[in-house]
């Protein structure tokens, strides 16, 4: 690779650890099964002269590309927990900002799954004052692909102090994943290309099927 590349081996080394990985061998590792699965998330990129068509076919395959990522890193002892803090709550309460709020109503419009009184509040407000009257028997679950919206850690340290259970989803470490009782990482090949429609979403999207249809 570095007699093609025209460098250094030790830049090749580099190179590979500043994408995360321990060392080559387990970058080759990571590419082979990248392209194994189908079109790589990288050469998905959207460009302004790409047509329909290309526009179509490259979204399909990010997505899948990127959902083989989530299903294959998702820690599932992480699932189970929060499946079994909500299967023994008496209400559930979703919260999310944003893009995130929209994954809290669809998790909320799955009430008869649940089996429990669902909430996803759209106001600040109603989401600090649900959070101020959350009790024992409550499980709130809170939403943020950063894990790091100041907002919403408050409300996290809210309901938590009035003993509900928490259960926590964001797209990689953060202060969120820390404070909840169920953390769960859904991490996707994001991509902050302008032209790109973001992935977390839909790994979410997913992530609250799963969750659902655990407690169901």
């Amino acid at each position: 690779l570095s007699v093609a590349a025209g460098v250094s081996d030790p830049t090749v080394i580099r190179f590979c650890t500043a994408l995360g990985y321990s060392g080559y061998q387990t970058f080759r590792i990571a590419l082979a099964q990248s392209m194994a699965f189908g079109v790589p998330a990288t050469n998905s990129a959207i460009s302004r002269n790409d047509s329909s068509e290309v526009i179509a076919d490259k979204i399909f395959a990010y997505t899948l590309s990127s959902l083989d990522h989530t299903r294959r890193t998702l820690d599932i002892g992480a699932v189970v927990a929060a499946i079994e803090l909500m299967a023994a709550a008496k209400s559930l309460v979703f919260i999310g900002h944003g893009a995130s709020h929209i994954i809290a109503q669809d998790a909320a419009q799955k009430f008869p799954l649940f089996g429990l009184p669902c909430a996803a509040p759209a106001d600040s407000h109603q989401q600090h004052m649900m959070a101020c009257m959350a009790q024992e028997g409550d499980c709130f679950t809170f939403i943020s692909n950063t894990g790091r919206t100041a907002s919403i850690l408050d409300l996290v340290q809210t309901a938590r102090s009035g003993g509900a259970s928490t259960v926590g989803i964001a797209g990689d470490a953060s202060p969120l994943i820390d404070m909840v009782d169920a953390p769960i990482v859904v991490e996707t090949h994001e991509n902050p290309d302008l032209f790109t429609p973001t992935i977390s979403r839909i790994a979410a999207l997913v992530l609250v099927d799963i969750l659902s249809t655990g407690v169901a």
